[in-house]
């Protein structure tokens, strides 16, 4: 996750960072860090996320002109 300059990022606001977000595989066992892939994600320079917002698996967010 990286956040540039001049973002304005509002309160409680989550990432989700997992295409596939589950507690356990297939099998039924729990999942460990080997189960999941981490997306990188980029907020751009001047970009706004409002309160209480979720951002789901995105690689780049930018400022609406």
């Amino acid at each position: 996750m990286t956040i540039e300059d001049n973002v304005f990022v509002g309160h409680n606001v989550s990432f989700i960072n997992d295409k596939y977000p589950r507690a356990t595989t297939e099998s039924g066992t729990p999942q460990s860090e080997a189960d999941w892939q981490v997306v990188k994600t980029l907020v751009k320079r001047g970009a706004s996320i409002g309160t209480s917002t979720t951002i789901l698996v995105v690689s780049q967010l930018e400022k609406m002109r």
